[in-house]
């Protein structure tokens, strides 16, 4: 993620994106092929939404631990990662991160920075920690297309926390229009 100045100071509970700095003259990485397979098995899991870090031990102990991830090419975790407290995204990462696969997560309305007054800065820790908030990738001729469609609408002072409203939106529709590198007759899968 590139955020020059950072993420702005709204007073979050939890960390945003640092400082990035300007971009460098160039960014230059090595692609390399890799065959995939047509046929090919995946983890995936939604609504995981732990309130605590006991509840953090459960997705390890009774989701993780029972799911035999040894033919998996990666997995995705979809909306709800957590139950409104960021700060368990660390233990999280490094539960998923024993499966040893390559991981892919999309935002819920419970992984919000609910002080922010509208949905322009409301994914900042997670952009911090996971990154692009809306993304797409091919694997073994399927295409798979991640959307976070929370619209956050801001703070509620009426509300005893400040906490806001949410609600879905369609502009997702806009942005896989716009991907047409990714429009294929091959199988799409949509989260």
């Amino acid at each position: 993620m590139h955020a020059p100045a950072g993420s702005p100071d709204l007073g979050f509970r939890f960390a945003g994106m640092p400082p990035t700095g300007a971009l460098p003259a160039s960014i230059d990485f090595g692609l390399h092929r890799k065959d995939e397979p047509a046929r090919f098995d995946a983890v995936l899991f939604t609504d995981l939404q732990p309130e605590s870090l006991n509840e953090v031990g459960y997705i390890r102990d009774d989701v993780v631990s029972m799911v035999d991830a040894s033919h998996a090419a990666f997995g995705i975790t979809h909306c709800d990662i957590m139950f409104d407290d960021l700060s368990y995204y660390p233990r999280y990462n490094r539960i998923v991160g024993t499966f040893g696969l390559p991981w892919f997560n999309c935002r819920g309305n419970h992984d919000m920075n609910l002080e922010a007054p509208d949905n322009t800065h409301a994914a900042e820790t997670f952009k911090r920690v996971f990154g692009a908030r809306w993304h797409a990738f091919r694997h073994g001729g399927a295409t798979f297309i991640l959307l976070d469609n929370v619209d956050y609408l801001g703070t509620d002072p009426s509300k005893p926390n400040g906490f806001g409203k949410y609600r879905g939106f369609s502009a997702t529709a806009s942005w896989v229009s716009s991907a047409t590198c990714w429009r294929t007759s091959r199988p799409t899968a949509w989260w």
